[in-house]
């Protein structure tokens, strides 16, 4: 496994079969299953316990890794390598970040890495696609930072909420993925704040000696550990990390419906550009 996961705030581990007690407990959640693929429906404690010993014991084709946090152990979710076909070296990949607890501080992006390390390095995969509900914007966006592609539309490939809807369809390419990677381990720094263990990382690029413009990708913080400034102080070595290499700017993007990320970041001195997206503000801090 390559160093740059060192600094990750999650392992992955095998399926076991006590793990049909998230299972379940996800499956039950309307917030959800609102933002998944599949329809509702319901199911008893013994037919889990069923699903999940069946792919306990039989991975070949559709490998489940369960999403642990390093730090507690605590369970955030499941990814899923489906539909494995070694003759075209192909599978799809979808992800479940079931504890809420775990969502908006990154994490779908590490799994998402994560997976893909796995399916390219270890299974030798050439091509990983994935579907998303056109509504779920947030994972759309998360796949587009590991390096999917956005392929097209499957029209009514879903019968959601009693009526039929459009598909996201991705793809990433091993080529794809090997380009982010190398650029990700050649450029990137990764910057870690300590309290009892790793409490947050940032992760960040400053070496556009053109524009000497460095863009942070991501400041995350483990949930008990937030409120005791350790976002600030990720942000401030960041800040420090750009100046040593010669930058003048630091950009970052933000979520439009991201107010408590925006509110931390023009209390440290950004501002919004004009700049924007569908989904995303651009945000800026001059370091002259």
């Amino acid at each position: 496994m390559n160093n740059m996961f060192e600094n990750y705030r999650i392992y992955f581990r095998g399926l076991e079969e006590s793990d049909f007690e998230h299972s379940i407990a996800w499956r039950q959640d309307d917030e959800i299953w609102d933002m998944v693929v599949g329809h509702r429906y319901y199911v008893s404690e013994s037919f889990e316990r069923q699903w999940v010993k069946k792919h306990v014991e039989n991975q070949r084709d559709n490998i489940v890794f369960v999403v642990c946090d390093k730090q507690s152990g605590e369970v955030a979710g499941f990814v899923y390598l489906n539909d494995i076909n070694l003759q075209n070296r192909s599978c799809h990949y979808a992800k479940l970040l079931g504890n809420k607890a775990f969502w908006g501080k990154g994490y779908g992006t590490e799994a998402t890495m994560l997976a893909l390390y796995y399916a390219f390095y270890e299974l030798g995969l050439e091509r990983v696609e994935a579907t998303q509900l056109l509504t779920n914007k947030a994972s759309i966006r998360v796949n587009e930072k590991c390096g999917f592609k956005n392929e097209g539309i499957l029209r009514h490939a879903a019968f959601k909420n009693g009526k039929f809807v459009d598909l996201n369809l991705m793809g990433c390419l091993r080529e794809d993925f090997m380009q982010l990677f190398g650029k990700i381990d050649k450029y990137a720094d990764f910057i870690s704040a300590f309290k009892n263990g790793v409490a947050g990382y940032a992760a960040m690029y400053a070496n556009n000696l053109e524009t000497k413009c460095a863009y942070i990708t991501l400041i995350a913080v483990k949930p008990e550990c937030q409120h005791n400034g350790i976002g600030g102080q990720l942000l401030k070595k960041c800040e420090t990390t750009a100046i040593e290499k010669g930058m003048d700017k630091i950009r970052l993007e933000v979520l439009k419906d991201n107010f408590k990320a925006q509110n931390f970041y023009k209390k440290n001195g950004f501002d919004f550009e004009a700049t924007q997206t569908e989904r995303s503000f651009y945000m800026s801090k001059s370091l002259i």
